[in-house]
C-alpha cells in the first residue's frame, strides 16, 4: 500500500506528465481507493466474531472476503460443525480463538483450514472429543493464553512449528484423558499467571516445561498417573500459590529441588492435600520463604515433613496447618522456622504424630504469637494437646545427634524405643551384626542425613529381610549392601529417592539376584554413576547385568510387555493379562512399608476391594520368570 501512495505521488508531480486538475483528482481517487481496500483487507471484527454452524464456516470466505486478520477473539462452537476448511484465509487473531464450549461438545476432527495461523493472543480448546494433535497449525509459532480442556482424544501438545514465545499469560490443562507431558513447550520459561495441570489421566511427568523458571499460581491437581515432578528442576519462584492435591501415584517432590520461594500474597500458600502415595517432601528441601504459611492434609502415606529444615520464614497472619495425615510420626525438620508472623496454629486428628515439641512450635506456644488459641488434638500421645507439647518443651526430647550403629536384632527391635521421636537420623546408619535377621524395628525412620550401611566388614549372616526400610525417602551419602549372605533382593530400599544418593556399593551378597528396584535403575541412568555391583548372585553381578535387568526384566524378558495389569488405579478388581506361555505360579501383595496383605497362587484376577486406598506392589513368580509393577487402589 506505501509503494503504490509513492509511486502515485511521483507520477503527480513528474514534468513530463501533462495532468489538468481534475486529472489529479480521479488519479488520487483511484489510488485511495485502492489503498483503502488494502487496508480493510488485512484486519476486521475488533469486537471478535462467533461462528455456530458449518454453513458460516463455510461461506466465511465469501461473506468475509478481505478478512484475513482478525483483531477480536474468533468464537467456534456448534453441534453441527465439523471441519474448518472454510477459515483457511485467516493469518492472524488478536484475541481469543476458542473451538468448543462448556457443556457442549464440537465433534471436528482436526484442525484443517488453520494451517495458514500464524498467531493468536489466546488459545482456548475445549470440549472437542476427536482432536488427536495441533498437527495443522504449521505456521503457528506465537501464543500468549493456552486453554486445553476436556478433548477426550488428544495425546500431544505438539505444535509442528517450534513456538517462539518464551512467556505465556497463563497455562491450563484440564481433564485431557490421554495426554502424557507437555513436550511442544520446551520454549516457555515464564508464566505470568496462573499455571493450572489438573485431572489429565494419563500424564506421568513434567518433561516439555523443562525450562520453566518462574509461574504465579502452580496447581497440580487430580493427575492419578503423576508419579514426579522431576523436568520442574528449573523452578525457582512461586509468585503465588503452589498446591499439590489428589495426585495419588506422587511419592515426592523430586525435580522441585531449585524452588527457594513460595510468595502467596492474600490466601494459599503452599497447600500439599490428600496425595495418598506421598512418603515425604522430598524436592522441597531449598524452600526458605513461604508467604501465608502451608497447610498439609490428608496425606496417609505421609511419614516425614523434614524436607523443609530450609524452611526460616512466612509473611504477616501466616498459617500453620497439619491436619488428617495418619502416618505422620514427628514434626522434625521445621526448626529453623520463625514464628513471629504466625497467627494460626493447627495440629490435628495425625494418629501416629507424637511429637511436636519442634523449636518453632515451642516458640510460638511460650510467646506472645499465640493470641489466636492454637488447636492441637486427636493425635497420638505426646502431641493430643497443647498441655502435652508444652510438657515436652519444657523438657526437651531432642533426636540423637551422630552415627547410629546396631549391632543385634534386639537393638534394632528397640530402636522406637531408644530414639521414640527421631524418624531422622543425623548421621550414618550402620546395621551390622552376627544375629539380625530382618529391620522391621526401623520402619519410624524416614530419613538419614548420611550414609547406609547395611553390613561393612563382617556383614549380617542371617539378614533375609530388610523390607523395614521401606519408609526411607532419602539419604545423604552412600548405600552399601555388604556381606549378607542370606538377602535374596533389595525390597525395602525402593522408596528411596534415586538423586538423594551419592554412590551405591552392593557386594559380596551370595544369593541376591534381583538389584533392578526402580530407583537403582533411575540412578544408573545417570552420566557416569559410582556404583559397584559385584560378588553377589548372577543378575547383579555387575553394572551391565543390573541395567540389563532394568531393561528386560528377568531372563531377557521384557515383562512390561508379557504382563499387563489393570485398570490401574483399580477399585474392585484388579486384572492381570498374560501374553506369553511362561508359567506363573504365585501372587503376592505387599503395601508401601513391605508388609505382605495378600498371597496366592497366580489367577488372571484378584478382589482388591478390602485393601486400603493408596501404592502396592504386586509381585508375581514363576520358576524361570519374577515381575514386580506398582498398583494403586483408588
Amino acid at each position: 500500500m506505501l509503494i503504490g501512495i509513492k509511486v502515485y505521488l511521483n507520477i503527480l508531480h513528474l514534468p513530463s506528465f501533462n495532468l489538468n486538475d481534475m486529472q489529479r483528482i480521479l488519479l488520487l481517487s483511484f489510488f485511495f481507493s485502492i489503498s483503502f481496500h488494502a487496508l480493510i483487507s488485512q484486519s476486521c471484527f475488533p469486537n471478535g466474531l462467533t461462528l455456530t454452524t458449518q454453513e458460516e464456516i463455510d461461506n466465511f470466505s465469501i461473506n468475509y472476503p478481505t478478512c484475513f486478520e482478525i483483531e477480536g477473539g474468533l468464537w467456534i462452537y456448534g453441534e453441527s460443525i465439523i471441519n474448518l476448511d472454510g477459515l483457511s484465509q485467516i493469518t492472524s487473531i488478536g484475541g481469543e480463538l476458542r473451538i468448543g464450549k462448556e457443556f457442549q461438545e464440537i465433534f471436528i476432527e482436526d484442525l484443517s483450514g488453520l494451517e495458514n495461523l500464524t498467531s493468536i493472543n489466546s488459545f482456548r480448546i475445549e470440549n472437542c472429543l476427536s482432536i488427536v494433535n495441533f498437527n495443522e497449525l504449521i505456521s503457528l509459532t506465537e501464543i500468549s493464553y493456552l486453554y486445553i480442556e476436556n478433548n477426550s482424544s488428544l495425546t500431544s501438545l505438539n505444535f509442528p512449528n517450534q513456538l517462539e514465545s518464551h512467556r505465556l499469560e497463563y497455562l491450563i490443562i484440564k481433564e485431557n484423558d490421554l495426554i502424557e507431558n507437555f513436550e511442544g513447550l520446551s520454549t516457555i520459561d515464564t508464566i505470568a499467571g496462573n499455571c493450572i495441570i489438573s485431572d489429565n489421566l494419563s500424564l506421568q511427568n513434567f518433561s516439555g516445561l523443562d525450562n520453566l523458571k518462574m509461574t504465579r499460581d502452580l496447581i497440580i491437581s487430580g493427575n492419578s498417573s503423576l508419579q514426579n515432578l522431576s523436568n520442574l528442576n528449573s523452578l525457582t519462584k512461586v509468585f503465588g500459590t503452589l498446591n499439590i492435591i489428589e495426585n495419588n501415584l506422587l511419592l515426592n517432590f523430586d525435580g522441585l529441588q531449585n524452588l527457594v520461594s513460595i510468595n502467596a500474597s492474600n490466601t494459599g500458600g503452599l497447600i500439599i492435600d490428600n496425595n495418598n502415595s506421598l512418603l515425604s517432601l522430598y524436592g522441597l528441601n531449598n524452600i526458605t520463604s513461604v508467604h501465608h504459611g502451608f497447610h498439609i492434609s490428608n496425606n496417609e502415606n505421609l511419614v516425614s515433613i523434614s524436607a523443609l529444615s530450609n524452611l526460616i520464614s512466612m509473611n504477616v497472619y501466616s498459617f500453620f496447618s497439619i491436619i488428617n495425615n495418619s502416618s505422620l510420626i514427628s514434626l522434625s525438620g521445621i526448626d529453623n522456622f520463625q514464628n513471629e508472623q504466625l497467627v494460626h496454629l493447627n495440629i490435628e486428628d495425625n494418629s501416629s504424630l507424637s511429637y511436636c515439641a519442634v523449636q518453632c512450635v515451642c516458640d510460638y506456644l511460650g510467646g506472645e504469637g499465640a493470641a489466636i488459641f492454637p488447636s492441637i488434638s486427636n493425635n497420638a500421645a505426646g502431641c493430643n494437646s497443647v498441655e502435652e507439647v508444652e510438657y515436652d518443651c519444657a523438657n526437651g526430647m531432642p533426636c540423637y545427634i551422630g552415627d547410629i550403629e546396631l549391632s543385634s536384632q534386639f537393638e534394632v527391635d528397640n530402636y522406637s524405643i531408644n530414639y521414640p521421636n527421631c524418624n531422622i537420623v543425623y548421621g550414618d546408619l550402620i546395621i551390622e551384626g552376627d544375629d539380625i535377621e530382618n529391620l522391621d524395628g526401623l520402619s519410624q525412620i524416614a530419613q538419614i542425613n548420611g550414609s547406609l550401611y547395611v553390613g561393612i566388614l563382617n556383614g549380617n549372616p542371617v539378614l533375609t529381610d530388610i523390607s523395614g526400610l521401606s519408609t526411607i525417602a532419602t539419604i545423604d551419602g552412600s548405600l552399601w549392601i555388604v556381606f549378607n549372605e542370606e538377602l535374596e533382593d533389595l525390597y525395602g530400599l525402593h522408596n528411596i529417592a534415586p538423586s538423594s544418593i551419592e554412590s551405591i556399593e552392593i557386594t559380596d551378597n551370595a544369593i541376591l539376584s534381583d538389584c533392578s528396584i526402580q530407583n537403582f535403575c533411575e540412578f544408573l541412568n545417570q552420566n557416569d554413576p559410582e556404583a559397584v555391583f559385584a560378588y553377589n548372585s548372577d543378575g547383579c553381578n555387575s553394572i551391565g547385568e543390573v541395567q540389563n535387568a532394568c531393561v528386560t526384566g528377568v531372563n531377557e524378558i521384557e515383562m512390561k510387555s508379557v504382563i499387563t495389569i489393570y485398570p490401574n488405579p483399580s477399585r474392585n478388581i484388579l486384572n492381570i493379562e498374560v501374553s506369553s506361555f511362561e508359567l506363573m505360579e504365585t501372587i503376592q501383595i505387599f503395601d508401601q512399608i513391605g508388609k505382605l496383605v495378600y498371597s496366592g497362587p497366580f489367577n488372571n484376577s484378584i478382589d482388591v476391594s478390602h485393601l486400603k486406598s493408596g501404592l502396592y506392589i504386586l509381585k508375581i513368580e514363576g520358576p524361570t520368570i519374577q515381575f514386580r509393577e506398582n498398583f494403586f487402589k483408588a
